[in-house]
């Protein structure tokens, strides 16, 4: 697919992915019958014994000598990585399983004594995805086009499978969005509409598990997609004037329009990612450069709000949304929020929140919409004198979290 006449067919709102069914995608343990740190333990001897006595030097000052072995010796750990990924890609188009269990593996934590003979930073977890996408950006850097020419028709005999976006987003997020390749070959915005997808999954994926596996994949888009220095923000500059204008308008207005879906993405997901949740103005504004500003995180944030089934990391966000300057927020905006709050107050249909979901809720909607508070609060009470069944433990309740430390006694008692 060439630039001239594209647009991008992907996902403004997301509603055409299914939120259940990208957050199942990958809900069967699988037991790897091949492990990439085995990569290293068969590894040439004097490659390994090389390592062996880098090891017993650490006290001496690291030498420009010292650095290049260690870069090689990672390099070449890299390189056995994508040659095995080869092998597993061209079996993939026979067996979609293996998509299945290659996920698992790419995703995996790199082991602590491996990291270490990589001489990896053992300040923070490194994962096997992270090794694969820099071995593609700089196998691009060191030969221009290779990517192109022997891994993307590999790649395209899979796209029409189920999780080749999520592996393809993994493998190759860093050629696509850090490289002029990636950014202007032949068909560069399916490949952005399918990193935007595969991401997506990702990002569920995390949230469906609790973990913090794709936190690097997050950063790496938010800052490669949306820094003013970026790559993605240079390489489609439109000329002035000519026939090329209209081909350049075109592509920039897709660059445009893949941009708010990532920024869309990125909002959804910025609440379990963030460290600094009270900075999400800075982060729409700054970061995003979002025209909508809050609006559009908003909207974002109250389909995730309905979207989210596991407890912890919704209580989380409830939390989060404490933080929120409505009075800066459009009408509608503000009205789509409340009503989100309030279907979570509620217990029972459409969201069938929990107990500890609802307390949450009820904490979060009094601090953004203080006016009316008592009013909800009788209401809600007179909602539950209509069901006997649970007016005692209703009561038990509310007199527990009034109590000295009742918070944590409540928890104990569940």
């Amino acid at each position: 697919m060439s630039s001239s006449g594209v647009r991008s067919r992907s996902l403004n709102d997301l509603q055409s992915l299914d939120p259940d069914h990208d957050r199942n995608l990958f809900d069967t343990p699988l037991k790897s019958s091949w492990s990439f740190s085995n990569l290293l333990v068969n590894s040439d001897p004097e490659e390994r014994k090389s390592s062996e006595n880098e090891e017993k030097k650490k006290s001496k000052p690291v030498s420009t000598k010292k650095r290049n072995k260690e870069r090689n010796f990672l390099q070449k750990f890299q390189g056995r990585l994508a040659s095995q990924i080869c092998n597993v890609l061209d079996e993939a188009h026979e067996n979609e399983h293996v998509l299945e269990e290659l996920f698992y593996n790419i995703s995996s934590t790199v082991p602590p004594h491996v990291a270490e003979k990589l001489c990896l930073d053992m300040d923070r977890r490194w994962y096997y995805y992270e090794l694969l996408a820099t071995h593609f950006f700089v196998l691009e850097k060191q030969q221009p086009g290779e990517v192109e020419k022997v891994w993307l028709p590999l790649c395209g005999r899979l796209w029409s499978l189920e999780h080749f976006p999520a592996i393809f987003a993994l493998l190759f997020h860093r050629w696509v969005i850090e490289t002029e390749a990636g950014l202007t070959s032949r068909g560069w915005v399916m490949r952005f509409n399918v990193l935007l997808k595969g991401s997506y999954q990702m990002f569920w994926f995390d949230i469906q598990h609790d973990t913090r596996k794709l936190w690097p994949l997050y950063i790496r888009i938010r800052d490669n997609m949306f820094s003013v220095s970026s790559t993605f923000v240079s390489v489609h500059e439109a000329p002035r004037g000519g026939f090329g204008h209209e081909v350049k308008s075109t592509a920039s207005s897709a660059k445009e329009s893949i941009r708010k879906d990532f920024a869309c993405v990125l909002c959804r997901f910025y609440y379990y990612y963030t460290t600094r949740p009270e900075r999400v103005g800075i982060f729409c504004l700054n970061q995003l450069h979002l025209e909508e500003g809050l609006d559009l995180f908003v909207l974002q944030l109250v389909l995730q709000l309905r979207s989210i089934r596991n407890e912890t990391v919704l209580r989380r966000y409830l939390k989060c949304c404490a933080m929120l300057s409505v009075d800066s927020l459009q009408l509608s905006s503000k009205n789509k929020l409340f009503a989100t709050l309030n279907e979570l107050i509620l217990p029972g249909a459409p969201l069938y929140p929990t107990a500890a979901v609802r307390d949450q809720a009820e904490k979060t909607m009094s601090t953004l919409f203080p006016q009316g508070q008592w009013t909800r609060y009788a209401i809600n009470s007179f909602f539950k004198l209509l069901r006997p069944f649970y007016l005692p433990q209703s009561i038990f309740r509310y007199l527990v979290s009034w109590l000295p430390l009742g918070g944590s006694k409540q928890q104990k008692l569940k």
